[in-house]
């Protein structure tokens, strides 16, 4: 992992959906972030949630008509080779934060990671977004 604990980030499938589909667009900020992942300057992290909810939200997109199958299983493949760090959360702790702030389970380890590993969440939802501090 790289040493500067600042240039590490949990990062929920909004992120990585918006920056895999041709069809989102991401915030700069959010780009720039990417880049530096992407240039092994940053590290990301992410409870093993991730691979099932980016897998889902391709078969959506194959089922909505925004990519063809053989496109998602490229788009899919590609994610798997992000060098991604997978931990699980405290399960309690995320049972707790679900309940606080009326989150999916799922949702709640991505929150509950960024809090135990005190880096910052990257996220497109709203809901999240609306649980980190100011």
């Amino acid at each position: 992992m790289v040493a500067d604990k600042q240039l590490e980030f949990i990062v929920d499938s909004s992120v990585f959906i918006a920056y895999l589909l041709p069809d989102e667009t991401l915030p700069h900020s959010i780009t720039s972030v990417i880049n530096k992942f992407i240039k092994n300057q940053a590290d990301f992290i992410a409870p093993t949630i991730l691979k099932y909810e980016i897998g889902n939200a391709l078969k959506s997109s194959v089922k909505q008509k925004r990519v063809e199958a053989a496109e998602a299983l490229e788009i899919f493949e590609t994610f798997l080779e992000f060098p991604i760090h997978f931990l699980s959360p405290n399960y309690s702790k995320t049972l707790q934060l679900s309940i606080q702030h009326n989150l999916t389970f799922y949702d709640a380890s991505y929150l509950c990671l960024a809090q135990e590993k005190k880096v910052k969440l990257l996220t497109l939802d709203k809901k999240l977004l609306a649980c980190l501090p100011k």
